[in-house]
């Protein structure tokens, strides 16, 4: 009797014992379920960036929370977008479950937006060079400090985001996070997250996109606007009131030369001007400076008479130009040199070779480009090219008009000047020893025009006699020793005595010779090549 109870006890603890693993592995069966149900439901909907579904899997401790999109900065929305268009986050592993927990391996891959900046470098200048150069003035592109405006840069900044994004973020950063499941009394619940909440938190994008701003902006280069003025032109832009100076402090020129639009047009070139020139006293220095012209003129004592000396900057060589009456050729017909400047609107102009005049119908004249008249054994003729170079033609050089226009064609010759005589080539005193005109031999008022070889960089002169103390006139060598003593690789003499002028701004600036000036045919001047503001 016993033995039959222990083995009916023995097989009911059996029994139980069975049925008892059974329901275990059953309940271990049916948790396993819920894990996998739980991490599938939140892997998907992490996939599929819909935080309010995964946060209806998420514990209170757990929950993912989005960044607030900006919408008060465009640039910080489009990396707020580019974001979360990019963001990927997935399961890298099935849910292992530990008892009453479960862990879980996921994947983070979102943008790395410091790649976007090379990016943003390049297309940044490419974009800003483009605007200089379509752009009718730069200062609506820059700053007085020939920086880019504030308002341009962000304008451009914004607009290569966009374009730099709509290519796609390419550059990704992967992170290894792991998810914790705990079992709770309303089921399987996310109770950590912590990468993956970084991660859909996303980043400052205010921040983001002030230092892309300012690292980008940091790299922008200057981009130097090309003016230049139509080809043979007789009338330029009108100037700047308020670029003209006048001063008689030498130091006042100096810091006007230390200024943004200066050094770009001098470009680290040497100059002639200098603050020990011996200037006379009580005669202001006069300037005028914009983008695309630096002029500085000043009087200096030199052979007991006073020399008007200009120094000339120019953006581009179209800028030295030459104006006659009528803007005919050989019109027969005269004004005063102050007259043609105003006509021209000339910054700075000075008297020219007087070519349209009684019993002086020599020389090689190249008018727009064009051999018009050929005569090429009384005088040296200056030939001015397109390049802003000054080429001489020495008497008898060419024998033939046909001859004398193929070299015009072959230098883009635009306009010629033949009073003369040449004076300085390749920095060496060619000036003759008889000459048919300018009196080289007696002492006369004197003008000449020369330049380095240093692109469009000129010098004028004028010899002449001013009270109450420079009566003296000059010679010829004397004018050619002034221009060499200043540095003149090339120069050439124009018509002294009375057509002997400067003219700055449309007022004569030295006195001429017996004290009035006298009707010519033509001037050579100096133009701004700066459209007027809108």
């Amino acid at each position: 009797m016993n033995r039959k109870k222990i083995l009916a006890g023995v097989a009911l603890c059996s029994f139980l014992a069975v049925l008892a693993l059974g329901i275990l592995v059953w309940h271990n069966r049916q948790m396993d379920l819920a894990v996998k149900e739980i991490s599938f439901a939140f892997s998907d909907g992490l996939f599929a960036k819909d935080e309010l579904r995964a946060n209806t899997l998420c514990g209170t401790g757990a929950l993912l929370t989005r960044a607030i999109r900006p919408a008060d900065d465009a640039a910080a929305a489009l990396l707020y977008d580019a974001y979360y268009d990019t963001l990927s986050i997935r399961a890298s592993s099935a849910a292992i479950r530990r008892g009453n927990d479960a862990l879980q391996s996921f994947s983070c891959a979102s943008p790395s937006f410091d790649a976007l900046l090379p990016m943003l470098k390049e297309r940044m200048q490419e974009m800003l060079a483009g605007l200089v150069e379509s752009s009718s003035r730069s200062d609506e592109i820059y700053d007085d400090t020939l920086s880019f405006r504030k308002e341009i840069v962000e304008e451009v900044f914004l607009a290569s985001l966009k374009e730099v994004l709509g290519h796609g973020v390419t550059a990704i950063e992967t992170t290894e996070t792991s998810v914790t499941y705990a079992r709770t009394a309303d089921g399987w619940k996310v109770s950590s997250a912590p990468g993956i909440a970084l991660a859909f938190a996303g980043e400052d994008f205010l921040l983001v996109a002030d230092t892309l701003l300012e690292e980008a902006s940091a790299s922008l280069t200057y981009v130097r606007k090309h003016y230049s003025l139509p080809p043979d032109t007789h009338l330029g832009p009108a100037p700047d009131e308020n670029a003209y100076m006048e001063t008689e402090d030498p130091k006042e020129i100096t810091r006007l030369l230390a200024t943004p639009l200066a050094v770009q047009l001098i470009d680290g070139r040497d100059m002639y001007y200098r603050e020990d020139i011996d200037f006379i006293p009580g005669e202001p220095i006069r300037a005028y400076l914009d983008e695309t012209i630096l002029v500085i003129v000043w009087k200096e004592a030199r052979y007991g008479c006073a020399e008007t000396v200009s120094e000339i900057f120019l953006s581009d060589p179209s800028q030295l130009c030459r104006k006659i009456v009528n803007d005919t050729y050989d019109c027969n017909q005269y004004l005063f040199a102050t007259q043609l400047a105003r006509e021209a609107q000339a910054v700075l102009a000075i008297g020219g070779d007087l070519y349209d005049h009684p019993g002086r119908n020599n020389g090689i004249h190249v008018y727009d480009g064009e051999v018009r008249h050929f005569e090429p054994y009384t005088t040296d003729s200056c030939f001015f090219t397109a390049d802003g170079e000054m080429l001489f033609a020495y008497r008898g050089q060419f024998a033939t008009q046909e001859e004398a226009q193929a070299y015009v064609d072959a230098h883009n010759v635009r306009f010629s000047v033949c009073f003369g005589p040449a004076l300085i080539e390749n920095g060496v005193d060619v000036s003759p020893e008889n000459y048919i005109f300018g009196e080289i031999h007696e002492r006369y008022a004197r003008g000449a025009i020369g330049k380095k070889d240093d692109g469009a960089h000129y010098l004028t002169l004028n010899m002449n006699q001013q009270g109450p103390s420079y009566w003296a006139l000059s010679l010829l060598s004397e004018q050619t020793e002034t221009m060499l003593s200043y540095g003149c690789t090339t120069a050439y003499a124009l018509d002294g005595g009375q057509t002997c002028c400067t003219i700055l701004g449309g007022e004569l600036i030295n006195r001429v010779q017996h004290g009035e000036e006298r009707e010519v045919s033509d001037i050579i001047f100096f133009a701004t090549a700066l459209p007027p503001e809108k």
